[in-house]
C-alpha cells in the first residue's frame, strides 16, 4: 500500500494514537465511529418483513444501539452483531474495536490480555476471527505477480518445531519434522505470496511458479538445483545468485528482498516464541496480510490496517 492509499484509508478520521481513544472506551463513540466510516448503516431491511429497520439508541441493549423495524405490526429488534460477517462474541463494540486495534498493531498477548476488557479465552477467540478475516482478504485479493519487464525473487525456507531453520539448504526433503515454505516477492511493489510445499522438487516449484507468477517475468533465485529447470519449464528468464560465491552475482543482482522478508518472518516468530504446527498455515496468512497492509510501525500504517480489517468484518 502506497502513501496515497494509506491517506485515503484514514481520510476524515483523526489518527488513533493509543488505546485510550474514545472509540476503545466508550460504546456510543465506537458506534458513531462505525456509522461515520460506513461500516454500520442508519437503516437496514428487516429480516422478518423486508421493511426498513432504523438504528435506535437504547439503555438496556448491550451496545446501547440496535435496529428496529418501523412496520407497525412487526417492530422486530435486530442486533448489530447480525451485520458482521464473522461469529464475533457479543461484547461491547468498543471492546471489539480495542482488540482489533491490538491485533493490527501486533501487540503481544502479554499486554493485550489484561487490557482487552475481556477474558483471555475470549480474546484468543476473537483473535482467531481476525486471523480468519486476514486469510479471506489475502485469498480474495490473490492474483498472479510480475509480468513483462517485472523482476521477482523466489526462495524457500524451512520450519522445525515451530521455528525457522537458519540454514535450510542442507536439510533433506525427507525429514518428516520439516515444513517447507516457498515465497515470491515483487522487487518494485513488494507484493508477496507464501505457500507451504511438500518438497523442493522441480515439479513442485514449477507448479508454484505457474500458479502465482505471470508469463514473461524475470525470476531471481539462489543456486538451488530445482530452480533452473522449474523456471525454464515456465519459459521465464532466470537470474541466479550463487550464495556459495557471494550474495551479489557478477552483474550486481541480489536476492536481498526475499532474504529480508525471511528476516522479518523469523523476527516475528521469535517474538511469539515459536508457532504451533497446527496454526502455522493461518499464521502465515496473518503475516502476509500485515506485510501488505501494515508495513510500518507508525500510527498512519496502524490506522489504515485497522480500518481495512474493520471493513472486512462489517462488509
Amino acid at each position: 500500500m502506497d502513501n496515497n492509499e494509506k491517506l485515503d484509508a484514514v481520510a476524515g478520521l483523526e489518527v488513533i494514537k493509543n488505546i485510550f481513544d474514545p472509540i476503545f472506551v466508550n460504546n456510543t463513540a465506537s458506534i458513531e465511529f462505525l456509522c461515520k466510516r460506513g461500516y454500520l448503516k442508519s437503516s437496514i431491511l428487516c429480516y422478518n418483513c423486508d421493511h426498513p429497520a432504523l438504528l435506535k439508541k437504547s439503555l438496556d441493549d448491550l451496545n446501547n444501539y440496535f435496529y428496529k423495524c418501523n412496520k407497525k405490526n412487526c417492530r422486530r429488534k435486530i442486533s448489530i452483531f447480525s451485520l458482521l460477517n464473522y461469529r464475533v462474541p457479543k461484547l461491547k463494540i468498543c471492546y471489539i474495536l480495542r482488540s482489533c486495534w491490538f491485533f493490527t498493531c501486533n501487540i503481544s498477548n502479554y499486554f493485550a490480555f489484561p487490557n482487552s476488557c475481556m477474558s483471555e479465552q475470549t480474546y484468543i477467540k476473537v483473535r482467531k476471527i481476525y486471523v480468519e478475516a486476514c486469510k479471506n482478504v489475502v485469498l480474495t485479493n490473490r492474483k498472479k505477480l510480475g509480468g513483462e519487464n517485472k523482476c521477482l525473487q523466489i526462495d524457500e525456507t524451512a520450519f522445525k518445531k515451530g521455528k525457522i531453520i537458519t540454514n535450510p539448504s542442507s536439510i533433506s526433503d525427507g525429514d518428516p519434522n520439516i515444513i517447507w515454505l516457498l515465497g515470491v516477492v515483487e522487487e518494485d511493489k513488494g507484493n508477496i505470496f507464501l505457500e507451504f510445499i511438500k518438497d523442493r522438487t522441480k515439479n513442485t516449484i514449477s507448479n508454484f511458479i505457474y500458479e502465482n507468477i505471470l508469463p514473461l517475468s524475470t525470476i531471481k533465485t539462489d543456486g538451488f538445483a530445482s530452480y533452473p529447470k522449474a523456471i525454464e519449464e515456465n519459459k521465464m528468464k532466470h537470474i541466479i545468485v550463487n550464495h556459495n560465491k557471494g550474495f551479489r552475482n557478477a552483474l550486481g543482482h541480489t536476492t536481498n528482498t526475499i532474504e529480508g522478508l525471511w528476516s522479518l518472518l523469523k523476527y516475528d516468530i521469535k517474538k511469539r516464541k515459536g508457532i504451533n504446527r497446527d496454526i502455522l498455515e493461518n499464521y502465515i496468512f496473518e503475516f502476509m496480510w500485515k506485510y501488505k497492509y501494515v508495513k510500518s510501525n507508525n500510527n498512519l500504517s496502524w490506522n489504515s490496517g485497522f480500518l481495512l480489517l474493520l471493513k472486512e468484518l462489517f462488509k
